[in-house]
């Protein structure tokens, strides 16, 4: 006798399914069985971080750091250079001599020409000083504020072309020389008379 079970090819008595078989696939006539799906790639490695500025890193807190680099630097620069040139020039002034008080040596790097003295520690004090004062006046907020908004004020000046500005040259230089020459002529003019006129003797019969 035959049971339901008998006709029932996959009991659910515990029996375990199989996996699927993958789907054949038409292509040109010929029926081919699809490849199973790739595996998924492995994860890409992490950048590396990005490499930090002084700015990020703190070592130099600038006030404003992306805004008005143009104007801080050539004012900083200027400034450097004109205080340095001032450093130098009063160690040149200073006299030196072995007597003297600035010409004392206190110790040598190999050579006396290299002696350390007053007038050198002197300078060298002085210049370190201007320049952190120089760093400090390029980060002042007031400061860094009015040179950004004169950069800002410039850009929005409309400058002429260069033609504009040849045409206006020369209008100048021509109106340079004929004011100078008709003041050339008058002063000539006024030589002349005052030599041939006795203004001693006409201010005499013209007065009293």
């Amino acid at each position: 006798m035959v049971t339901p079970e008998d006709n029932n090819p996959n009991p659910a008595s515990g029996a375990q399914t199989s996996a699927p078989m993958p789907l054949p696939v038409a292509t040109g006539g010929e029926v081919k069985t699809a490849a199973p799906a790739a595996a998924a790639p492995a994860p890409a490695p992490a950048p590396a971080p990005p490499k930090q500025s002084l700015q990020e890193r703190k070592l130099f807190n600038f006030y404003r750091p992306e805004e008005g680099h143009r104007g801080r630097a050539v004012i900083g620069i200027a400034l450097a250079v004109l205080l340095l040139y001032g450093c130098h020039a009063l160690w040149d002034w200073l006299p030196k001599g072995q007597e003297d008080f600035w010409g004392k040596k206190l110790a040598a790097l190999g050579d006396d020409e290299f002696a350390i003295n007053p007038a050198i520690i002197l300078s060298l004090s002085m210049a370190v000083g201007f320049l952190f004062g120089v760093y400090k006046l390029v980060n002042y907020p007031r400061f860094v504020d009015f040179i950004i908004d004169t950069e800002n004020e410039l850009k929005k000046v409309s400058w002429a072309s260069k033609r504009q500005v040849i045409n206006e040259s020369l209008v100048v230089l021509a109106t340079v020389v004929i004011i100078g020459v008709y003041v050339f002529v008058v002063d000539l003019i006024i030589q002349g008379v005052q030599t041939k006129i006795d203004w001693k003797t006409f201010w005499n019969k013209l007065l009293p």
